[in-house]
């Protein structure tokens, strides 16, 4: 069973504003599946992020 996409899920759009789900989805695939994996490791966006660009890093 494939994992809901957890950031990029019901997080609303504002205009001129990177959000959560901008930011995900820009995220390569392989990243986003990692994060997805463990979405209760995160407590807050500076955490995702770290963790994804960290993953980025290490490609």
């Amino acid at each position: 069973m494939e994992n809901p996409n957890f950031w990029s899920f019901g997080i609303p759009f504002v205009p001129g504003v990177l959000t959560q789900r901008d930011y995900f989805d820009s995220l390569p695939e392989e990243v986003q599946q990692a994060v997805n994996l463990h979405p209760e490791r995160f407590q807050n966006e500076e955490e995702l992020r770290a963790y994804a660009e960290r993953l980025k890093k290490k490609k």
